[in-house]
């Protein structure tokens, strides 16, 4: 105010910097209903459940050819219907394995040979349904061959029919590179941005929206350098992500593993490798995120196993569900085997299912055939040695010593997520189930002839690992 109240120009210019600023920070309106946010949460945490990761099956039409041609197979829709179908119905073996499965929208209208449509083939072996929205990279101007992603026109209607038509999430890639230039602060911010409108639209359609920004392996850089542009990246999408009010419990994120480029002279252990990407992720990605499904990103069958067999044993705390999201790393071996014959179909299936127990086996919580827990068995006892993360109590827990002498002569038990169960679903009664006595100490096993049994353990059966 000036003298005798009149209004100076600079009074007004301060009301009007702080209304803004008020604006600014107002609550948001409400974007989601409190039962939208239920189901996009359990929608992510099923994707993600223990044990389980995502078949990324969603290669466009241009994509598959590339691969098929390199087995010798003619890229026709029936040859590409049939490839899909064998992967989509192998056998009982892989459905503990895999929580998604990412379609293309050409597959997700075709059928397999019984006339059942692939959506609802996929779903009778307990996994869900996703979707590719985005339609490709393009150039961004005002660079030097960075891309932005397009595909945003029309995504709130395709993304409306998609969930009628059985998807449940969906998966946007945006892609950049690491160069003595790039990425560029441009680059980055465009994709953040794009990212998180996708993101915001999947989630009013009541559809899972999985975020991948993917860091090319390209290039000669190391691996500091590496996780130096993921963790911007990461840190630009989450802030992209906040900015659009997208519920981060019903959303996945799909990044690369910190690698060093291919051309890098230097070789990393895969220690170092899960040492630097929980690192990246951990300085990043809010634990409100449900799940972490990487990419394999050009990396073989064997390199992304073993690679993130060494991320989900790495010391860091991990607040987030780490698992794969693989397209070759689960296919290359059963594309071989295929060969575009439908002779060699069986074939073909037994190596992905090889594939996929492989990768289900580097997953805590495991309770696949073949998978961690069940490795414990022995013909007396469940044998001691594993440590990790037991049903996600943040915290690392091992047998020690032959204690866990829980056995049957015909079953093993296997335990998950704090529970004990043996094969036909019989749980333990909900307890201490460390059998420390501290927290009701049940210790019981429920139905069958080994009701009201206890444990043989001796001692103290559980170690605090730290």
């Amino acid at each position: 105010m000036g003298a005798g109240g009149a209004v100076t120009s600079q009074g007004v210019a301060d009301v009007t910097a702080d209304v803004t600023r008020a604006a600014a920070m107002s609550p948001p309106v409400p974007a989601l209903t409190p039962e939208q946010k239920q189901e996009l949460a359990a929608i992510a945490q099923r994707i993600v459940a223990p044990g389980k990761g995502i078949l990324a099956a969603d290669e466009s039409t241009g994509s598959i050819a590339k691969r098929l041609s390199s087995v010798g197979a003619e890229n026709t829709e029936e040859n590409r219907r049939w490839y899909r179908q064998l992967l989509f119905t192998a056998d009982s073996r892989v459905d503990p394995c895999i929580g998604g499965v990412i379609l293309f929208h050409e597959t997700l209208y075709q059928k397999a040979d019984d006339g059942r449509p692939f959506p609802e083939v996929i779903r009778s072996k307990g996994a869900l349904v996703g979707i590719k929205v985005d339609k490709g990279v393009v150039p961004l101007a005002g660079t030097n061959g960075e891309t932005t992603t397009q595909g945003l026109d029309g995504l709130m209607e395709r993304c409306a029919q998609y969930k009628k038509d059985g998807a449940d999430f969906a998966k946007w890639r945006c892609v950049l590179k690491i160069t003595e230039h790039t990425p560029t602060r441009l680059a980055v911010m465009e994709n953040a941005n794009v990212l998180a409108r996708y993101a915001s639209i999947c989630q009013q359609n009541g559809i899972v929206p999985i975020v991948e920004p993917e860091i090319l392996p390209d290039g000669d850089h190391d691996l500091k350098h590496c996780q130096y542009v993921t963790e911007k990246v990461l840190a630009a999408v989450y802030k992209a992500l906040s900015d659009h009010h997208v519920y981060l419990e019903g959303t996945l994120l799909k990044p690369n593993m910190v690698t060093p480029g291919h051309a890098c002279s230097k070789k990393y252990s895969p220690e170092e490798i899960a040492m630097a990407t929980v690192t990246a992720l951990r300085r990043t990605v809010p634990p409100a995120v449900p799940g972490i499904t990487f990419l394999s990103g050009g990396q073989s069958e064997e390199e992304a196993s073993i690679n993130l067999n060494a991320i989900n044993r790495c010391p860091l705390p991990r607040p987030w569900a780490l698992t794969f999201s693989y397209g070759r790393a689960l296919q290359a071996s059963a594309l071989r085997a295929w060969a575009g014959k439908k002779d060699n179909t069986k074939a073909a299936q037994e190596e992905y299912v090889k594939r996929a127990l492989v990768g289900d086996r580097h997953l805590p919580g495991d309770t696949g055939p073949g998978g961690a827990w069940e490795g414990w068995r022995t013909s007396r006892r469940v044998c001691p040695g594993h440590c990790g993360d037991l049903g996600g109590l943040g915290t690392s827990w091992a047998w020690r010593g032959c204690a866990a002498r829980w056995r049957t002569s015909r079953r093993v038990w296997w335990v998950i997520h704090g529970d004990v169960r043996g094969l036909g679903d019989r749980w333990v009664s909900h307890g201490d189930v460390r059998g420390r006595g501290d927290r009701g100490g049940v210790r019981t096993w429920g139905g069958g002839p080994d009701e009201g049994r206890r444990g043989e353990c001796g001692g103290s059966p559980w170690g605090y690992l730290g």
